[in-house]
């Protein structure tokens, strides 16, 4: 059920303070979406904080020629819509849920004045939000001037960073191919090629890698190319 859900169950909020998880937890409203329901459309106001309890949400944008592209990919512990410590503004992608998804929905003024006044909270949102920022810098620049080989090695070590595992649970082949900006049959292609230089294992829908730093140095021979 929907009403079992508790805002410390987030790691985003396991470390606030009592009051600050009190606060969060009279304020924040529960919601059931289904797979390609939308949290919000372009142009929407960005309003509220959206938490992902369970499931899995997409932000999708358009390219100047009117293609979809996946900006990014977030699951069980993550939120999406816009940073807290900014003032409401209008959404410049979409947000869907990529399966059936239990969203914590939090008005951005109720959690503005609880994140000012609780330290630990700020820190954990600022940190999320530049990990957040960083990666989305990255993809959007992948998809203008990196090939598709870099593109996929780059986000293999970003996962096995992030993770901090060498052993990751990939996306659907499609999902992953979307979010990279490109087909899933190059996608295929650029595994293909990456299992015979031989830093990757695919075991079912999961990826091992051998090694990150021989994945590293593939990538900078082809830039270095």
């Amino acid at each position: 059920m929907i009403s079992e859900y508790k805002v410390q169950d987030l790691p985003l909020f396991a470390e606030a303070s009592p009051d600050s998880q009190q606060s969060i937890s009279e304020k924040i409203k529960f919601q059931a979406f289904q797979t390609d329901e939308a949290l919000y459309e372009y142009g929407d106001l960005a309003d509220a904080v959206y938490f992902i309890f369970e499931g899995a949400v997409k932000q999708q944008n358009l390219t100047p020629a009117g293609k979809q592209i996946h900006l990014s990919y977030r699951r069980v512990g993550e939120y999406v819509g816009v940073s807290p410590a900014n003032d409401p503004i209008k959404h410049v992608c979409r947000a869907i849920c990529s399966e059936p998804s239990i969203i914590g929905i939090l008005p951005l003024g109720d959690f503005q004045e609880i994140f000012l006044k609780d330290p630990v909270l700020a820190e954990n949102l600022i940190s999320k939000l530049v990990t957040f920022k960083n990666e989305q810098i990255l993809i959007r620049t992948g998809k203008q001037i990196l090939p598709s080989f870099d593109l996929v090695v780059i986000d293999l070590i970003r996962r096995a960073e992030k993770l901090k595992s060498n052993h990751i649970l990939l996306p659907y082949r499609t999902e992953w191919a979307a979010y990279l900006g490109i087909t899933p049959e190059t996608l295929s292609r650029v595994i293909t090629e990456l299992k015979k230089k031989c830093p990757v294992v695919l075991e079912g829908d999961d990826i091992l890698i051998k090694d990150v730093e021989e994945l590293k140095d593939l990538l900078s021979e082809t830039l270095d190319a």
